[in-house]
């Protein structure tokens, strides 16, 4: 099956250029139950499958399509002449490889962690939970990338792996998997731009392990919650605030887009990036002095990368001492949820619920709409 794809907001328009059409049709089955994201689709049929439709994450004119079965049975259902191309997956997934730590939080939130066998890296993890079953060995490690150990996922005996592409040469690490027997589902939740879009991916995980109540109750309170926020700024109609994003890495720094998930944020929170005219839904590089140069013009400055503290900033280039939202203590970064091992909470549970992360936001560059609120993953740095 080859699809090609054009996603836009609550809909999902397919092309399909050469199919061998299932034997009911997509018409046969029920309406989207996804309303915002963008880069998935998920229909339940009359037999009470699901087909699930999710963008390549790197090549957005493409896409895989899975079929989701509910069986009792021990293996996966057998592949027919009307699902060619479309791979098979029984639910509920009981035993689940998750290689990036940005299935945690969506899992946990639901109260699905006991369906989780492996992990590709615990170092990085923020969820006690899952640190703490880490260190009894009752969830291993698999290592990922050019690290990835296939006999310790092969040795945890999943139905299900999870992972996300981030560049073609991740196909072969599929592969790899696949030709063990092991079903992998590959997401592209990074992609969605806007803040509810990816807290939506949820509704995936509820389906895949039997958690679908919760997941969509979760997603439903979140994104009431998240509209609230937007309408209070609507109705406050306060002046955006100017910001200044992110912090250079390597000597080159990378400034969210006008288009990306971190400007939705700004815009949704009454504030706006200094670059807010880049069409650029991810992050595109600009030079130091560029940056400096026109970060005289902001009134806050947030998500300077690693950096936890004003001083690490100046130590790192005394140049940002001399800008005016440093000297004005007005920097915040998402650091106020970390681990002792160097797990950030942000990263795990900040797709989940980003209604959290958009009233941290509104605290910071209109506190009076706010006056009482404590922050959850933001921090002012000292």
């Amino acid at each position: 099956m080859t699809l090609h794809i054009k996603f836009c907001r609550k809909c999902l328009w397919v092309s399909l250029i050469s199919i061998q059409i299932f034997s009911y049709s997509l018409s046969a089955a029920g309406p989207d139950l996804i309303e915002i994201a963008e880069n998935v689709s998920i229909r339940q049929t009359e037999s009470n499958e699901y087909l699930v439709t999710i963008a390549n994450p790197v090549d957005s004119s493409s896409a895989q399509s899975y079929r989701l079965v509910s069986t009792a049975d021990s293996q996966p259902p057998a592949e027919s002449e009307q699902y060619s191309g479309v791979q098979s997956i029984q639910i509920p997934a009981r035993r689940i490889v998750s290689l990036s730590t940005t299935y945690i939080g969506p899992l946990e939130a639901i109260g699905a962690l006991d369906h989780l066998v492996a992990v590709d890296n615990g170092g990085y993890l923020y969820s006690e939970e899952m640190r703490k079953r880490i260190q009894q060995e009752s969830i291993t490690e698999t290592g990922s990338a050019e690290n990835l150990d296939l006999e310790s996922i092969i040795a945890a005996k999943p139905d299900l792996v999870l992972l996300t592409r981030i560049n073609p040469g991740q196909e072969a690490q599929e592969t790899r998997i696949r030709e063990a027997g092991i079903p992998v589902l590959v997401t592209a939740a990074w992609k969605e731009t806007n803040p509810l879009g990816r807290s939506e991916w949820i509704k995936l995980y509820g389906i895949l392990t039997g958690k679908e109540e919760a997941a969509f109750r979760l997603f439903t309170e979140t994104q009431d919650r998240y509209e609230e926020l937007t309408e209070l700024i609507q109705t406050g109609s306060p002046t955006p605030a100017k910001v200044l994003l992110s912090a250079p890495f390597g000597g080159i720094w990378y400034m969210p887009g006008g288009q990306s998930y971190t400007s939705a944020f700004l815009r949704d929170s009454g504030a706006e990036s200094l670059w807010n005219e880049n069409p650029s839904t991810g992050s595109f590089p600009i030079d130091l002095e560029s940056a400096l140069a026109r970060g005289f013009n902001a009134d806050y400055w947030i998500n300077p990368g690693r950096y936890a503290s004003l001083g690490e900033l100046a130590q790192a280039d005394e140049r940002f001492a001399i800008l005016p939202v440093f000297r004005n203590g007005q920097v915040y970064n998402r650091t106020r949820r970390i681990s002792a091992s160097g797990g950030n909470d942000f990263w795990e549970s900040g797709s989940v619920y980003p209604d959290r992360v958009l009233a941290d936001l509104i605290a910071i560059f209109h506190p009076e709409l706010l006056p009482d609120h404590k922050f959850y993953y933001y921090e002012r740095l000292k």
